[in-house]
């Protein structure tokens, strides 16, 4: 998942070791395994979370996978978007949270994307050296 945080809200003391202890009951790592079915169908959510949103439907596996903000010259910043280990690329919707658009093509995990800021070109790097 993707969290949008407001810097200028904090989460107290409390909530962060409740989100540290939440972490560390978790017995398995995004780095070589898959989101465990009972991990990835609930969708609990962590008492004092300060977050503004959560962006879920795109997967991470053996590497941390950036995520950017469109550019504020052709879309006035209103999307988020990043690569996937399935080999897409998803946009979403700042304000909704909701995927907005998918884009195929790669065979293999999208580690990065970059959005032209003045056309609407979009830039994905994979490991599929396609």
């Amino acid at each position: 998942s993707i969290k949008l945080w407001d810097i200028r809200k904090f989460s107290n003391c409390d909530t962060v070791e409740m989100s540290k202890q939440a972490v560390s009951n978790q017995r398995w790592d995004y780095r070589w395994q898959r989101v465990p079915k009972h991990v990835a169908s609930t969708r609990t959510r962590v008492e004092g979370d300060s977050s503004v949103m959560t962006y879920t439907g795109h997967t991470v596996l053996q590497t941390l996978i950036r995520c950017h903000f469109s550019p504020q010259f052709s879309t006035g910043q209103r999307y988020i978007y990043t690569g996937c280990a399935a080999g897409r690329v998803v946009i979403y919707d700042l304000l909704t949270g909701k995927i907005t658009k998918v884009l195929s093509g790669h065979k293999s995990c999208v580690r990065d994307v970059s959005w032209h800021p003045y056309s609407a070109e979009l830039f994905s790097s994979s490991w599929d050296f396609s």
